[in-house]
């Protein structure tokens, strides 16, 4: 069995399958029981009204990336010598929750939450993001998964 799958879960399918796909090529997968946890990490450009609000705490901060934001700017992200994304740059922001229900919540921000107040001061619809979603499945969901029965 691979590590992290719980004993009743041998892989998703269809629909999760899909959403799985979508997003990543290499899923971490967690077990607690009756739920399998699937980790999946992408960039996207996700839209403001999705990533929750957060209290700016350090104004100095606001300003100083004030002077160099710009929409141009907090749309990409730059690329070393072997094409790999310096992502570092981009805010992180994460979301978690049963697979019918996460795609409905929004992302909380784990870092970036100035770069996040100037994208809505600029008033973009989107910001590029360092995306990490945790998916649950529960040992009911059978429709989602193969089981190992």
């Amino acid at each position: 069995m691979p590590e992290g799958f719980c004993s009743w879960f041998s892989g998703e399918k269809d629909e999760l399958r899909k959403y799985v796909d979508e997003r990543s090529t290499e899923p971490i997968f967690f077990c607690n029981g009756g739920t399998q946890t699937i980790i999946v990490h992408f960039i996207q450009c996700v839209k403001l009204d999705d990533i929750k609000r957060e209290p700016v705490w350090n104004p100095g901060r606001l300003d100083a990336i004030r002077e160099w934001a710009t929409a141009d700017r907090l749309h990409r992200v730059k690329l070393n010598k072997a094409n790999v994304a310096k992502v570092r740059d981009l805010p992180c922001i994460s979301r978690s929750g049963h697979f019918s229900e996460i795609q409905d919540k929004e992302y909380e921000i784990t870092d970036g939450t100035h770069r996040i107040q100037i994208a809505r001061d600029l008033k973009l619809d989107c910001i590029l993001a360092d995306v990490e979603e945790a998916v649950e499945i529960h040992r009911c969901d059978t429709h989602l998964f193969h089981d190992r029965g």
